[in-house]
């Protein structure tokens, strides 16, 4: 089954760097757009306490070898870190 937030993750895993920084705006023009929560909610980018993603939409960056670790509301941006191997 595929997800709108396919593209996000093909996106964070053809750049391969170790931090990418993107606006919402950014996010917007890869999936489409973005819930409110997405822009108020820390948790809707973070892991959980065990450090795996228990939001369906987070395990797609997480899959692709990135964590959303630094979303930054006043800046409407997200830092996405890649994960240790």
């Amino acid at each position: 089954m595929t997800s709108k937030y396919d593209g996000l993750a093909d996106y964070l895993a053809a750049i391969g760097a170790a931090t990418i920084t993107l606006t919402f705006a950014e996010v917007e023009t890869i999936v489409g757009p973005l819930p409110v929560a997405a822009r108020s909610l820390v948790a809707w980018w973070g892991a959980t306490a065990n450090g795996r993603y228990a939001n369906p939409h987070a395990l797609h960056w997480w899959d692709a070898g990135y964590s959303a670790d630094r979303p930054d509301f006043a800046a409407q941006t997200v830092t996405f870190r890649r994960l240790t191997q």
